[in-house]
């Protein structure tokens, strides 16, 4: 029927009249116009700014000549703990307390929300060992500085990342975080010491590495969440803030019953002697002995890792720190504690003491004066409470085992041997208990 239509139409006249009806006939070229507006009908604002003086004037042409356009937004200030922080990614960064709070991974990625438990781990951490899947964390063992272990497994398996010990006073100074929009898939870091440590899954390599704050580097606990189907989704590593000091804030010694341990016996040491021959003589003579009493008093403390913030650990006024006494009424020396007035640095100390000793020799007599201290030397087991101070005020302790060891003595005492006069063994013989010379 169109095949029959079509030509009916176009040979018909009505066409021609439709066709020189429509607009598209009657278009004619664009045209182009240029209106220039008149002056006289423009109204001016007129602002008065009263009476200036010259500053004002070059004040006005200064702003009337810069630019008015629209000043942008200044862009929000952001915290140095924040900037790691990416709404896109499953990771955070805070400051909590003492800690620099380092919070990676989802954990409702593995967990059903009934299973979420999250689990501390104590430290400063002394050794670190994870295993990885193709894209999550499967097991964790750790080892802190007290002495304590934590070890999670997984009914997955999984590759070894390997073993990593901090030495002593060690620290990290850079944390890469691998994450995604809900998932913990990697880590690294190196310390002050140049060592590093790695733990990347499969997924990792297609993620870019975050850069997060470390604080002081060191690494006080880690947080993490289990779930029963052996995947770790979510961790949390809290670094020491930027420290002010770390001290000793508390030593509990071993053997010690109401402050006092009897000291074992003691060393006798002679730091001088004199002879003085005065039989042939009527009166008194006196003379001097030249005395040095080197290391009489000693105190030092070892643990399996040491800790310093620009100088040695100390330890604070209320510890109490063991000294030697002498009872009055025998002879016994014991061990006794008593508070430190002031902070001591626990590095050993020694003390030189020197002096003086007269030493009088009786008429008609032979003398030999010997001067002496006894020494008497502490090594006992300790267990410190560190207690470290962010700059921020916080605090933040923790327990190490360690030893003791202490060494101090009795006062420098005299002894003077006198002997009335001395007998030829070759011109005496003994005659009814006495010796008589022949």
């Amino acid at each position: 029927m169109a095949a029959f239509l079509i030509p009916c139409l176009l040979a018909s006249p009505l066409f021609a009249q439709l066709a020189r009806a429509s607009p598209i006939a009657a278009l004619k070229p664009r045209d182009t116009s240029t209106v220039s507006p008149s002056f006289a009908t423009i109204t001016p604002v007129v602002i008065s700014h009263g009476a200036l003086d010259d500053a004002g004037i070059a004040s006005l042409m200064q702003s009337l000549s810069a630019d008015s356009g629209p000043v942008p937004t200044a862009a929000p200030a952001l915290d140095r703990r924040q900037e790691a922080t990416s709404s896109s990614l499953a990771l955070t960064v805070t400051t909590a307390g003492p800690f620099v709070a380092i919070d990676i991974g989802d954990p409702l990625v593995a967990c059903a929300a009934s299973e979420v438990s999250t689990t501390t781990a104590s430290g400063p951490i002394q050794t670190f060992q994870v295993s990885t899947g193709s894209s999550d964390m499967r097991s964790l063992k750790l080892s802190s500085i007290n002495g304590s272990t934590t070890e999670v497994t997984s009914i997955l398996g999984g590759d070894d990342a390997g073993t990593f010990k901090f030495d002593a006073n060690e620290r990290i100074t850079e944390f890469y975080v691998f994450a995604t929009d809900r998932q913990f898939v990697g880590f690294n870091y190196t310390t002050d010491a140049g060592n590093t440590y790695r733990a990347m899954t499969i997924v990792s390599k297609s993620v870019d590495g975050v850069k997060v704050p470390v604080g002081s580097g060191i690494l006080a606990q880690i947080r993490y969440v289990p779930c029963p189907n052996g995947i770790i989704p979510s961790m949390g590593f809290d670094f020491l803030d930027e420290l002010e000091s770390i001290a000793i804030s508390n030593i509990a010694y071993s053997g010690f019953t109401n402050n006092i341990l009897p000291a074992t016996d003691g060393q006798t040491v002679t730091v001088g002697s004199q002879i003085i021959d005065n039989r042939n003589s009527s009166s008194e003579q006196t003379t001097s002995i030249q005395t040095t009493a080197a290391i009489t008093k000693q105190h030092s403390i070892t643990t399996n890792i040491g800790w310093n913030v620009g100088s040695t650990v100390t330890v604070t006024s209320e510890v109490g720190i063991p000294f030697l006494a002498k009872g009055s009424i025998s002879t016994a020396a014991t061990w006794g504690l008593q508070g430190s007035v002031a902070d001591q640095k626990l590095t050993g100390s020694t003390i030189t003491n020197a002096g003086t000793i007269n030493l009088k020799c009786p008429a008609k007599k032979y003398c030999v004066g010997s001067s002496f201290f006894t020494m008497f030397k502490l090594d006992v087991d300790v267990e410190a409470t560190f207690q470290a101070k962010t700059k921020s005020g916080s605090n933040f302790n923790w327990v190490q085992k360690g030893s003791y060891s202490g060494a101090d003595s009795l006062a420098i005492e005299l002894q003077v041997d006198e002997v009335n006069s001395t007998v030829s063994r070759r011109g005496a013989e003994w005659v009814s208990g006495s010796a008589v010379l022949i």
